[in-house]
């Protein structure tokens, strides 16, 4: 699990998907940290595709599938195919789905609701249990260093997209001037190198690729704020809600140093171990040996809602220096 919950449903009710469960689902997982991805069929046609073709965090199958098999005829199948992911068979029937349950004492791992008044109880328990499940460091630490990756390489997309070869290498000859003896081996290479190199190889870290979008960000900033001193009308209202919306993304670059770098940086570093006094579970980081906490649930939550704030505030400055770089006179 990533920062997307995954979900097989089966269910061929539209309006139950769209206007009641799925929404209060979708709630639900965006407030623990997570995007909902539910893929929803109306009958198992398609089972063997869907179960060989990706993971899933959970299974839902209403029983009462009209025009095909059984919520419960596909969870035989499903658990047939050695698929041991957390399935939830539900029905409005009660008597239908007790009978199924006192029938069918062999189907596996599958938890069941009894009427759809308490399906969104019992689903939201479900959920919990499985987010605890890869809440435990090795797990919190793959998540951190993935995600963290993708954001670098939007970024390094970004600018990639937004420097020229001359731009770039003046930006990285400035930031290897803060350590030359370290950067000496570097700076041998630099003259060769294209703007690919300049921006994906070796020659600047996550830092130096946020802190070198964050000097664009507020350049264009810059040359929105020259602009509005003559514009009018429309065009004055279009550049005031740039300046604002690139306001807001210059203060949420300000925080991915804390909220990603560093944390992805920690967690590349650190390993479970226990309070040598106490016992209890504790971190503590290989290279520093400074110590923290086990995150809990709290914590892990916010980390995944910090990772998706992120994620989607790099997608959104791309759009606006994308817009910029598209007005610029040629």
């Amino acid at each position: 699990m990533r920062l997307t919950f995954k979900i097989l449903w089966f269910e061929d009710a539209d309006d139950y998907v769209n206007d009641y469960l799925g929404p209060q689902i979708r709630r639900y997982l965006d407030e623990h940290g997570f995007d909902f991805e539910p893929i929803i069929r109306k009958t198992g046609k398609s089972l063997d595709e869907d179960i060989n073709r990706q993971d899933y965090d959970l299974i839902l199958a209403d029983l009462d599938l009209k025009d095909t098999e059984t919520g419960d005829a596909i969870i035989r199948r499903i658990r047939s195919a050695d698929v041991l992911t957390e399935v939830l068979l539900y029905s409005g029937d009660k008597t239908s789905l007790e009978k199924i349950v006192e029938k069918e004492r062999g189907l596996q791992r599958v938890s069941f609701a009894f009427g759809r008044a308490e399906l969104p109880d019992k689903l939201f328990r479900i959920i919990d249990l499985t987010i605890r499940k890869v809440q435990d460091i090795n797990n919190m630490r793959g998540m951190v260093i993935t995600e963290a990756v993708d954001i670098e390489t939007d970024i390094e997309s970004i600018l990639l997209e937004n420097l020229s070869e001359e731009s770039a290498r003046a930006r990285v000859v400035k930031l290897l001037e803060r350590s030359k003896e370290r950067n000496e081996n570097k700076r041998v290479k630099l003259d060769a190198a294209s703007l690919r190199d300049l921006v994906t190889g070796d020659f600047l870290t996550f830092h130096d690729l946020h802190d070198i979008l964050a000097s664009l960000v507020k350049e264009v900033l810059k040359e929105k704020r020259g602009l509005l001193a003559t514009a009018k009308g429309a065009p004055r209202a279009a550049i005031e809600a740039d300046i604002s919306e690139l306001g807001e993304l210059k203060e949420c670059l300000n925080l991915m140093d804390s909220e990603v770098i560093r944390l992805r940086n920690d967690m590349a570093h650190c390993e479970q171990s226990a309070d040598p006094e106490t016992g209890k579970p504790m971190l503590i980081n290989k290279k520093s040996m400074e110590t923290h906490d086990v995150y809990d649930d709290h914590e892990c939550m916010e980390i995944r809602k910090n990772l998706r704030k992120h994620m989607q505030k790099t997608k959104e400055i791309a759009e606006h220096l994308k817009k910029h770089r598209e007005l610029r006179p040629r």
